[in-house]
């Protein structure tokens, strides 16, 4: 997996807890994701949570992987994500699963496919996005 940002999630993604994110797409940017990948190294191939953004389709996908490949994914046509504009992207995590908002505007919910621990989990950012703070509340 090539990253642009890689964090580690301390506890794990657990209930009750909220990841928030502030970045900006790149100008040229065609696509860029979020992902909360499990297992002892970035590599892995367990993503819990993957929300993809695509530009030229105006779209937010979200989906997940096991070792066995990915699953079916969940298409949001809408894109709240502008170009070169900066984002504060919220993932709200409950028993069920995934909640996003982003810029104070709630934008989509993914239900829980697998179930997160406490250890080794990451947050890893792909493709065109600078991102400039995490917070694990």
């Amino acid at each position: 997996m090539s990253c642009t940002n890689v964090y580690r999630i301390p506890k794990g993604p657990l209930p009750g807890k909220k990841i928030i994110i502030h970045g900006t797409p790149k100008c040229n940017a065609n696509t860029f994701s979020v992902n909360i990948v499990l297992g002892a190294n970035v590599d892995c191939d367990v993503i819990a949570f993957h929300l993809v953004v695509r530009f030229n389709s105006c779209s937010v996908v979200c989906n997940s992987r096991t070792a066995c490949g990915w699953g079916k994914e969940e298409v949001f046509q809408c894109n709240p994500f502008c170009k070169g504009v900066p984002f504060t992207m919220e993932i709200s995590i409950d028993q069920c699963g995934y909640k996003i908002s982003v810029n104070c505007k709630y934008l989509c919910s993914f239900n829980k496919r697998i179930e997160t621990g406490d250890c080794n989990n990451f947050l890893i950012f792909k493709a065109d996005v600078s991102v400039s703070n995490v917070q694990f509340c």
